[in-house]
């Protein structure tokens, strides 16, 4: 004779959750995050390392309200994995709001209020974008072009003075 099962205590709920991924969340009203237009143009930077890396938009947190808004750059050079780590950082000052450290910086707008602000940017893959190549080619040509001029300066003056 089989035994019944125990009955299970009534706050009890069996469910399967699963982790979402920010690109999936269709309604980021429900956290009070707002994705903007398009604004400017990714900018391609090199960092401290010699790293290319591009900035792909910015986020900003209300003081008053705590509404985040993610204003991605626009452009055909944002991808949809940028878009991705511009709604996964949306994601994180919603639960990790912002403070006054390097990262951050506080600004007021009339009609807006104060504000938390942060500029976003990425590593870019060289072997996934051509425009990553070009710019990284054309960031060797003129370092390449300042080393000769430096040399051909050296060579020139025997080393003394300065070039500027």
């Amino acid at each position: 004779m089989s035994q019944k099962p125990k009955p299970r205590p009534i706050n009890y709920i069996e469910c399967t959750a699963t982790a979402t991924a920010a690109d999936l969340l269709v309604d980021f009203d429900v956290l009070g995050i707002r994705e903007c237009r398009p604004v400017g143009k990714p900018i391609w930077w090199y960092d401290d390392d010699d790293i290319l890396c591009k900035q792909i938009g910015q986020i900003s947190v209300n003081v008053d309200t705590g509404l985040v808004e993610i204003w991605p750059a626009g452009g055909n050079h944002m991808y949809p994995i940028d878009h991705a780590n511009l709604r996964s950082q949306g994601i994180d000052a919603f639960r990790n709001p912002p403070a006054d450290n390097e990262q951050w910086s506080l600004g007021r707008v009339d009609g807006r209020g104060e504000y938390w602000e942060c500029a976003i940017s990425v590593e870019v893959d060289l072997t996934t974008s051509n425009a990553a190549r070009i710019i990284r080619s054309a960031h060797r040509r003129a370092m390449h072009q300042e080393l000769a001029f430096e040399q051909r300066y050296v060579d020139t003056t025997g080393g003394q003075g300065s070039a500027a």
